[in-house]
């Protein structure tokens, strides 16, 4: 019974979106008002944006001009012309790792949703005025996806984005062609109300039936 009552109260965070195996990659030094985005849409569930794995070259540390942000696109293929507006949902924020490491997590400071079938945007930004960040770049654009889920493709048949440093839009593109922003997005399965309903009535069952006994 309590077995049950803990499988249905706990879940665990998985990867979602990740291309961070292949070794090796492309630097590419972000510069004050540049970034990069991947976009991705979600399957049929509800999931909780528990965390975003950038792989960056020469880490410093924390470092205030530099930000991960989500955004939410809405239906895909609604994209307007000439691309997204620079208008975040929601700041992710360093979870502390230490100085000269390779990967570097970042959190949302509040629970963050994921809607089912949606379309959402990870993108890494220097703001004006900020020292150069260097992001790795796979060398394809290849990403491993939850089941559901899948990379969101632009008709230009990529899924890389830029920041447009004149218009302040996402534009399709990648800072040095058709490669992959090196990330791993975990989030957590939230339970569906009819599913959490079902099974306390299970663990009501239970114990009823050993009352009886």
């Amino acid at each position: 019974m309590f077995a049950l009552a803990f499988h249905l109260s706990q879940a665990e965070a998985a990867s979602v979106v990740s291309n961070l195996d292949p070794a090796g990659g492309d630097i590419q030094p972000q510069f004050s008002g540049m970034g990069a985005a991947v976009g991705f849409t979600t399957g049929p569930s509800t999931y909780s944006l528990d965390s975003v794995t950038l792989e960056l070259y020469g880490y410093g540390g924390p470092d205030p001009y530099f930000h991960v942000q989500l955004y939410s696109l809405g239906a895909p293929g609604s994209v307007p012309a000439p691309g997204w507006p620079l208008v975040p949902s929601a700041e992710l924020f360093n979870t502390g790792t230490a100085s000269g490491a390779t990967l570097v997590s970042y959190a949302p400071g509040a629970p963050v949703t994921l809607s089912p079938n949606h379309t959402y945007f990870i993108g890494a930004t220097v703001s004006l005025g900020g020292s150069p960040t260097s992001l790795m770049f796979a060398p394809s654009e290849a990403y491993n996806t939850a089941q559901g889920w899948q990379m969101y493709v632009a008709p230009q048949s990529n899924n890389q984005w830029k920041l447009d440093e004149s218009s302040g839009l996402w534009i399709s593109g990648a800072p040095s062609g058709f490669e992959g922003l090196k990330l791993e997005i975990d989030a957590t399965a939230v339970p569906e109300p009819g599913s959490i309903a079902l099974g306390f009535a299970a663990l009501l069952l239970i114990s009823r039936a050993r009352r009886c006994r």
